[in-house]
């Protein structure tokens, strides 16, 4: 199988796996995310999004979801060395530097924030992952670092915005299981917090409780698209609005982007 092919088939194995499993009212999606003050972020190849009061705006391949509708965006990799880790914050950051718009919502919802997770099908034992993963998120704000890493078969991690909210304990470890199925707590001091599990075949099960969890206290979620309607532009994307047809023709350099919601 073609690299790109088998990349998709995986992305596709993930939402499918994702769909089945997690609560009906949430869409299990691709696409990008767009905010109201005209950011857009990179292509998300896994959007988590209430999908009770919300659309994708454009009937395209990959659609357009408004900031204020979506939970997560999940970044799906193969392998998990220093290249992929280092990848994946570059798309955190650009989906978590987007503001949502919480102005005249039927209903702003308790928890405002949105996670950003990596899963890998491969990866380095648990040990080098997580150190990796601790060094590549040095220098990184922490409002802008994933909130969770899984490689499903071998562990499941939490880290920035979400491990603060859990209220983990100050010392890093990770939870090794030994051949008696003992675990011990190893310490990794003067690293950015990392927790983290070899939960083995339990790892899907810990992603589960805590992404559901987490969406579960977060509340319904409905974008303010009345904030979108006044000649928003996204990169080469150009709402001139959402209900009536352009009054005029883009920019020249904007007419071949072949991007276009009118």
């Amino acid at each position: 199988m073609h690299h790109g092919e088998a990349g998709r088939s995986r992305e596709e194995e993930v939402r499918t796996f994702l769909s089945a499993h997690l609560p009906s009212a949430l869409g299990v999606k691709e696409g990008f995310v767009i905010d109201s003050n005209g950011g857009i972020s990179q292509q998300s190849e896994l959007l988590i999004i209430d999908e009770v009061w919300n659309k994708p705006i454009g009937n395209r391949p990959n659609p357009f979801w408004l900031r204020e509708s979506v939970y997560a965006s999940i970044e799906i990799k193969t392998t998990l060395e220093r290249r992929d880790i280092n990848d994946a914050i570059e798309k955190c950051q650009s989906f978590k530097s987007l503001q949502a718009n919480w102005t005249n919502c039927g209903k702003v919802p308790a928890n405002k924030d949105v996670l950003f997770g990596i899963w890998a099908f491969e990866s380095p034992i648990v040990q080098t992952s997580i150190d990796n993963m601790a060094d590549c998120l040095q220098g990184v704000p922490t409002f802008l670092q994933p909130d969770f890493l899984i490689v499903p078969g071998k562990f499941f991690a939490y880290m920035g915005p979400l491990q603060i909210m859990l209220h983990a304990g100050g010392n890093v470890y990770i939870q090794k299981r030994d051949e008696s199925s003992n675990s011990e707590q190893v310490n990794l001091p003067g690293q950015p917090k990392v927790l983290a599990f070899a939960g083995g075949d339990h790892a899907i099960a810990a992603l589960l409780f805590f992404v559901t969890s987490w969406i579960s206290g977060a509340g319904p979620r409905s974008a303010n698209i009345m904030s979108y309607m006044t000649g928003v532009e996204f990169g080469p994307v150009i709402f001139s609005s959402l209900m009536h047809p352009a009054s005029s023709e883009p920019p020249p350099e904007k007419r071949d982007s072949g991007i276009s919601l009118r």
